[in-house]
C-alpha cells in the first residue's frame, strides 16, 4: 500500500476523484430560484453565438455560461449594473456592453 491510502473498506480511506489531479469539480446546476429569466438567457446565448461566429472565436470566449446565467438573473439596465455581473470586466464591458444590454432590453420589450 502507498502511504496515505488505507485499503478499501477501512476507516479513513481516502477517496480519489476519477478525473485528472487538480481538475475542478463541476458546480451543481443552478437552482430554479437563481436561474434568472430564461428569455434573457436565451437571448444572450443567441447573441453570443452570432457574435462568436463574427469574431471567429468560441462562444465561451465572448461570454461564459456563468456570466450568461448571472446577467439573466440580474437583468442589468445600465453599463454600471452590467459591470457588477460575473465575468464582466472592463474589456468585455467596453467590447460587448451595449450589445448585451440591447439583448436584455429586447426581452423586456417582448414581455
Amino acid at each position: 500500500q502507498r502511504a496515505g491510502l488505507d485499503a478499501p473498506g477501512e476507516p479513513g480511506r481516502v477517496v480519489r476523484s476519477a478525473g485528472r489531479p487538480g481538475a475542478p469539480v463541476p458546480a451543481p446546476a443552478a437552482s430554479p430560484a437563481n436561474a434568472g429569466d430564461p428569455r434573457v438567457a436565451e437571448a444572450l446565448k443567441t447573441w453570443r453565438r452570432e457574435r462568436a461566429r463574427r469574431d471567429g472565436v468560441p462562444a465561451y470566449v465572448v461570454l461564459p455560461d456563468k456570466a450568461v446565467d448571472d446577467i439573466a438573473r440580474r437583468t442589468p439596465a445600465s453599463l454600471a449594473d452590467l459591470a457588477r455581473c460575473h465575468g464582466i470586466g472592463p474589456t468585455k464591458l467596453e467590447r460587448y456592453g451595449d450589445e448585451i444590454l440591447a439583448a436584455v432590453d429586447a426581452t423586456r420589450a417582448d414581455g
